[in-house]
């Protein structure tokens, strides 16, 4: 439930670079980030949220990272209606979408496609998050989380 400081820090640092070269780019980042950080502002100490909600955040959120990334960010969202309504825990979407764009969009030359995927399933919510980054090297193990002792 709390940002974390490199996406502000990003942010700040692609609208100081967006400044001189594209002034109404750089102005689109500090609008969305300003209604990036008013959204947080009001569910701040809220535990749950609609998907409805989580969504208009997240929106929010991926037209930041657009201009950020520019034609290197594809997203295709496909939530159905009824999930919309849904109680979930609030912030949960953002880091995890963050994540993905670190990790399967930023490595990239070439363009890179966020999905983001919710429906109800068997009685559950079922929310889908994937990339198409490069995952993780074959040769590298999985941490296991053991307890020490």
């Amino acid at each position: 439930m709390q940002l974390h400081p490199h996406f502000l820090f990003n942010t700040l640092h692609s609208i100081s670079a967006l400044l001189n070269q594209q002034p109404e780019a750089a102005r689109t980042m500090i609008t969305r980030l300003g209604d990036f950080l008013r959204l947080t502002l009001e569910n701040s100490g809220t535990q749950e949220v609609t998907l409805q909600k989580e969504m208009e955040f997240l929106q929010c959120y991926l037209e930041i990272e657009r201009v950020r990334f520019q034609d290197r960010l594809r997203t295709r969202v496909d939530v159905s209606p009824p999930a919309l309504d849904a109680k979930v825990p609030n912030l949960i979407l953002q880091p995890i979408v963050e994540n993905a764009i670190r990790h399967g969009i930023a490595p990239r030359s070439t363009p890179g496609l966020i999905e983001i995927l919710a429906k109800p399933q068997n009685g559950s919510l079922r929310i889908q998050i994937r990339d198409n980054g490069p995952g993780l090297p074959v040769d590298r193990p999985l941490k296991r989380f053991l307890p020490r002792g």
